[in-house]
Parts: structure tokens; C-alpha cells; sequence
């Protein structure tokens, strides 16, 4: 059965980083948050606020559906990225964008295959991720 989407935690402003080796900090992309379901052949893409993109990015959504999971839930940010490959909001915004502009940068495995991942750590999340991207590599064309 597909999972619904799951609301983002948000992000706090904070007048100063927090230090320490407890804390994963990450760079800050203009793009759209952006929730990645697959389950068997179905995939959804949900924005921040749980509106389907699905439509409005076939190319990512083609890229979900080719990941080596049967179900999978990831977190990220889309982003269209400009010839310097700096990434270009307005351009995503204003959808003058192609395929080739497009990235998703993940951060997080919230589900995968019928396991729900969130009460797990964020290293052991990330480091199950990145095998997953890894087998995602060695069968992508």
C-alpha cells in the first residue's frame, strides 16, 4: 500500500550554527523541497506542501521509478541549475527550464521497501542512502 505523504519537519532560524560533532550541516539550495515516492510502478512527487509535481517534472519522476527499490520514500530539494551550474530559482519558478537543467539533491531515506527509516539516525539513513544511490549507478543508463 503507498504511503501519504509525509509533512517536512521545517527548519528553524537560529542566530548562531550550532557546533559540535552531534550536528550535520548542509548547504542551503534555491530550489523546491521536494518528497519522492515510489511504491512498485506507481511514483508521486510531492512539493513542501504536499501539492503532486509529478506532472510538472516527468524526467524526475522517471529517475524515481528506475530506483533498484520496490517502495521508497526520499527528501530533497529540486533544483534547476543555470549554464554555470549555480542554481537558478527563477528559472525553476518560472518553469524555463529542460530536462538537462534539473537536479534533486537527497538528504534523507525516510522509507524503503515497507521499512519506515525516521527511527533510525540520520547517519545510518544517509549511509543506507548512499548505497541505494550507489546501486542506482552501477544499473542506471
Amino acid at each position: 500500500m503507498p504511503l501519504s505523504y509525509i509533512p517536512p519537519c521545517a527548519p528553524t532560524v537560529q542566530a548562531v550554527s550550532p557546533a559540535g560533532p552531534n550536528w550535520v550541516h548542509e548547504v542551503k539550495f534555491d530550489g523546491y523541497r521536494i518528497q519522492l515516492h515510489k511504491h512498485g510502478h506507481d511514483v508521486v512527487l510531492y512539493s513542501r506542501n504536499g501539492a503532486d509535481f509529478t506532472a510538472r517534472f516527468p524526467s524526475i519522476a522517471r529517475a524515481v521509478a528506475a530506483l533498484p527499490a520496490k517502495s521508497v520514500i526520499l527528501d530533497g530539494e529540486l533544483v534547476a541549475m543555470n549554464a554555470l551550474g549555480v542554481p537558478d530559482f527563477s528559472a525553476l519558478h518560472l518553469k524555463r527550464v529542460t530536462t538537462a537543467d534539473l537536479s534533486v539533491w537527497v538528504f534523507d531515506l525516510m522509507h524503503l521497501n515497507g521499512v519506515d527509516m525516521r527511527p533510525k539516525s540520520l547517519l545510518e539513513r544517509r549511509a543506507r542512502l548512499e548505497r541505494l544511490m550507489q546501486e542506482y549507478e552501477g544499473t542506471h543508463i
